[in-house]
């Protein structure tokens, strides 16, 4: 009896030793073989024990931490923050915190590293060790930064053609003011003296006038869109539209055009001034490019993508051939011979502009209508972008 119980002890002592054994290797397996860098701190701020992560982010041996204090490898700018957040785990205070710091190699190199502390204790409640887990950020830190010079030299381009196209517009206006009264002093004054031939020539003069004046304003309403001028609000696309609707008033009247609406449309969070400027283009056009055997029929839908709204706006007009709707929203890009439609070019381009700048897109595809159907993205809550923060 007593020889069988020896041997039963001896076995449960085999097993737990094996069982120990097993969750050394286990525990070791998952440190040494750990994609992010873990240690074991003591409560007096010593390395105890680091794994090869750990070592390769901080350019450090094992023999060159364990024994060490982390104030030796710390950078000094950060150490206050990190002995504070030590201080509050070994009184109890938290169970476990995150935070980032930083770390000196050395060959000076700063590093940037994601730490996730916790702290175990005693069956008394006495500190035994800190635990921590290490990710390295360099590389996103370092392209945080890029992105900061980026955004820096986008606002100051930003800024500077703003600057230029304010300037632009009032230099090149009082020219053409000039040359407009010009032209109608000449014809004040010499009117019964010229021919058809130059009465028609004045008049070309004053067409281009003023459509170099129409493409200087358009040009200068283009550049000051952008997301750093939006005031982001909730918008009610109908009363925007009904808007719209009264402002061409007249031009509806005049090509005896129908707007209508086929959905429920939306409450964006957008900017108001800008959806409007949107919207009053992409009727405009309809009404403007309308076919010469039908009155303008317009319709405007919206449909839930789940993220984003989708605006329609479709006609019966003349239509765009599929190759060249990517053509039309480039800056003063015309599908049609100069003085065969009004207009500077820019509204399409501007279009696009201000989609973009709410996070959207826009694109034109055929309409069940005869015509062309504009396809305006936008998403349901108007996220601010990395420029504008």
């Amino acid at each position: 009896m007593h020889l069988r119980e020896t041997t039963w002890d001896v076995s449960a002592r085999v097993a737990a030793e094996r069982a120990v054994a097993e969750n050394e290797w286990r525990y070791r397996m998952v440190v040494e073989h750990s994609p992010i860098g873990m240690a074991l701190v003591s409560p007096d701020d010593r390395w105890i024990e680091v794994n090869p992560v750990l070592c390769g982010i901080l350019g450090r041996s094992v023999e060159e931490l364990c024994g060490h204090t982390t104030r030796d490898v710390i950078h000094p700018d950060d150490e206050a923050v990190s002995s504070e957040a030590r201080r509050r785990l070994l009184a109890g205070e938290v169970s476990s915190l995150e935070t980032e710091e930083r770390y000196l190699r050395p060959d000076g190199e700063v590093v940037s590293v994601s730490l996730t502390v916790g702290l175990r204790r005693d069956e008394a409640g006495a500190p035994l060790y800190l635990f921590g887990q290490f990710q390295d950020l360099t590389e996103r830190t370092a392209q945080w930064a890029a992105l900061e010079r980026e955004r820096d030299d986008a606002l100051r381009s930003n800024r500077e053609l703003e600057r230029f196209a304010s300037v632009a517009s009032h230099d090149l206006s009082e020219p053409l003011r000039t040359i407009a009264g010009l032209v109608d002093l000449l014809a004040q004054d010499y009117g019964e003296r010229l021919d058809a031939a130059a009465d028609e020539y004045l008049g070309f003069v004053v067409a281009a006038t003023c459509r170099m004046r129409a493409m200087i304003d358009g040009l200068l309403a283009y550049s000051r869109i952008g997301p750093l001028e939006m005031r982001i609000v909730p918008v009610d696309v109908a009363l925007v539209l009904e808007e719209v609707r009264q402002e061409l008033g007249c031009r509806f009247g005049e090509t005896c055009g129908t707007l209508a609406v086929v959905d429920a449309l939306p409450t964006l969070r957008a900017d108001p001034v800008t959806m409007h400027q949107l919207l009053l283009n992409l009727v405009a056009n309809a009404l403007k490019f309308r076919h010469p055997d039908r009155s303008p029929w317009i319709e405007v839908g919206a449909a839930d993508g789940g993220t984003h709204w989708a605006l329609t706006v479709s006609d019966n007009g003349i239509g765009i051939a599929a190759p060249e709707r990517a053509q039309v929203f480039q800056m003063f890009h015309r599908l049609h011979r100069s003085g065969a439609f009004d207009g500077s070019g820019i509204g399409l381009a501007t279009c696009r502009k201000i989609a973009e700048s709410h996070g959207g897109s826009i694109e034109l595809t055929d309409s069940r209508l005869g015509g062309v159907t504009a396809v305006v993205s936008l998403p349901k809550e108007h996220r601010r972008s990395e420029w504008e923060s």
